[in-house]
């Protein structure tokens, strides 16, 4: 058995030798992150920010580095789907199906987009998401780690840190919290003050001040959790400051085969040859810096003119420069301009701003949202186009979007496997059914017993049976990903629209068929409410058949009445016109009865 010890001191020379390897990285990701929020006017050094003060020339910022960022996080947000179980064998596919609702309903009990959200954010700006999936109170919880917080074993090269031997993060919390947490560490456990965390620290850590891991002011420490990899593979847990250690322990987080794994799920997006982590914010800077500067220095020139002139041209210099700066400015010279004075003309130095303002929005767009990837200029297109030009558009990021996918699969996969290690219990999940999301319950985990309420055994264990047992479930998880539906779904009502009377007057099965070749989504759902539309055309229910005899038999009686209804009008018409010619002329008509029916 492996010994899940480690030593005080290395778990701290762990922390201090990832710290310090990743100083000059998390110096830059702070740069990162303050570009994308730029507070302050953050994009500009405060060296530079006192220059152009002192000019008089205006701080401009074009802030394109959110914009870029905004976009992907909403494209991410428009593209998400549910997570999706596979059946590794034939006889899981009912089990993937309630591994699949299980995941759903874990989903949103825990809120799981507003962590994707969050790390996807990071993964842009910073070039690292991660996660730590744990128990906490019989649940599984997923909780965000900021980049800030994160520390790594810096001889990681993957992308997903599947080579790296040590994983943790540092957390400050109150001191009387870490006591009720802690209740067996002594207490200069958690009041030893150690200054020197090594080179490593600087401002990216958010608790303040960073250089102490105990503070005596605000009564806080900072603990640290390690994930720690052993040499026969499986995971061990340490919790320590910088005073002693905490907890340790292996990790009580088991893997599909039932080994110690790591809690913690990280992703980075891009890693060099110095194995420095960072995402795609990165590129952008230098383009940025020219664009504030470009439009500054135009701002500069439009406001302000420049000028020449010989000694004594103007009774007061600086008068003459102020005046000629305002638009209503009035100016006293002794010569005549052209001749001891004149301005700078600045149309060829603005006009070679200009052209470099509109090669750096071209690169700039190369490295952001395209206008048809923003939906801009595509108004007369139909939906699939504006679909095709999206997915060409996003092509360049696609390895972040993949990168996050993967980290989500990941998650998904190991909230699957904190769910079968510990929702043993007979306990029930809210599933969402059909469009109209219909709120139903599906039981799991429930022990099976016969009539007279004897459990029943199963065969192959010799214990009871157990019904959609989730830990018998085996299964992977897939993530797809589908693209934004708004303009598709238009389309596709349209082109069901035009369908339409073909498939009413078509027979059942050419109707099945012409549904089956088509492109249009939820294909499953339209052909059973088409065999659902057949079944009740085909065999309807006595209550049906009853209301449709009645129906005719009370058809059939107003026909019958509506008919001698008719003759009696006939009978009524013959009788008035009889009456009306006796009374136009009677000698016929009397003779004719006097001569009796044989006309004698």
């Amino acid at each position: 058995m492996d010994d899940y010890t480690r030593s005080h001191n290395d778990l701290i020379g762990k922390f201090r030798n990832s710290e310090q390897s990743a100083q000059h990285a998390r110096k830059l990701a702070t740069r990162d992150r303050r570009y994308y929020d730029n507070y302050n006017d953050d994009q500009w050094t405060t060296h530079e920010r006192e220059e152009l003060q002192k000019r008089k020339q205006q701080i401009v910022t074009s802030n394109h580095v959110k914009r870029k960022v905004d976009f992907l996080k909403g494209y991410e947000q428009q593209t998400r789907s549910d997570p999706k179980a596979l059946p590794r064998r034939p006889d899981m596919e009912k089990g993937a199906e309630v591994t699949t609702q299980a995941l759903v309903y874990l989903d949103d009990n825990i809120q799981l987009d507003q962590v994707f959200s969050d790390g996807f954010d990071q993964i842009a700006i910073e070039g690292i998401e991660a996660v730590e999936c744990r128990i906490e109170d019989g649940e599984v919880c997923v909780e965000s780690i900021d980049y800030d917080s994160l520390f790594w074993d810096p001889r990681s090269r993957k992308r997903d840190f599947s080579d790296a031997r040590y994983l943790g993060y540092s957390q400050w919390m109150d001191l009387d919290t870490a006591r009720s947490l802690y209740p067996d560490a002594d207490e200069a456990v958690f009041t030893a003050s150690h200054s020197d965390m090594g080179e490593g620290h600087n401002e990216a850590h958010a608790d303040r001040p960073w250089n102490n891991m105990y503070d005596a002011q605000r009564q806080r420490v900072r603990v640290l959790v390690f994930y720690c990899k052993n040499p026969s593979g499986d995971w061990s847990l340490h919790h320590a400051t910088t005073g002693g250690v905490l907890f340790e322990g292996p990790s009580p987080y088991l893997d599909d085969k039932g080994v110690p794994t790591c809690g913690i799920i990280a992703q980075s997006l891009y890693v060099n040859w110095d194995n420095n982590r960072f995402g795609a914010v990165r590129d952008m800077i230098s383009l940025q810096d020219e664009r504030n500067r470009m439009r500054s220095r135009q701002m500069h020139l439009l406001s302000d003119r420049r000028s020449w002139g010989v000694k004594g041209f103007a009774n007061d210099e600086n008068e003459f420069k102020a005046n000629a700066a305002r638009a209503d400015g009035h100016m006293e010279v002794n010569t005549a301009r052209g001749v001891g004075w004149d301005f700078v003309e600045s149309s060829t130095e603005f006009a070679g701003l200009n052209l470099m303002l509109q090669t750096n929005g071209a690169e700039l767009g190369e490295e952001g949202p395209s206008s048809g990837l923003r939906g801009r200029g595509v108004e007369q297109q139909s939906g699939r186009a504006i679909l095709a030009q999206q997915q060409a558009g996003i092509t360049q990021e696609n390895l972040l979007y993949d990168s996050h996918n993967n980290f989500k699969r990941r998650v998904y996969r190991r909230c699957w496997e904190l769910i079968k290690q510990f929702w043993t219990e007979q306990r029930f999940i809210r599933i969402l059914e059909g469009d109209q999301q219909k709120v139903e319950f599906k039981e799991v985990n429930v022990p099976l017993t016969d009539a007279y309420g004897f459990p029943v055994i199963n065969p192959r264990t010799g214990e009871q049976a157990i019904f959609n047992r989730l830990a018998d479930v085996d299964v992977d998880i897939n993530i797809e990903v589908v693209p934004d539906t708004a303009s598709l779904q238009a389309e596709e009502f349209e082109k069901f629209s035009n369908m339409l009377p073909t498939l009413i007057q078509a027979p059942p099965q050419w109707a099945r068929l012409a549904i089956v070749l088509s492109d249009m989504r939820n294909k499953e759902q339209a052909l059973q409410i088409l065999d659902e539309m057949m079944q009740g055309a085909t065999q309807p229910s006595i209550e049906d058949q009853v209301r449709v005899q009645e129906e005719q038999r009370k058809g059939f009686e107003t026909q019958v009445s509506a008919a001698k209804m008719q003759a009696e009008t006939v009978k009524t018409q013959i009788e008035a016109a009889k009456l009306y010619a006796e009374a136009q002329n009677p000698e016929p008509v009397a003779q004719y009865a006097a001569a009796g029916p044989n006309g004698r």
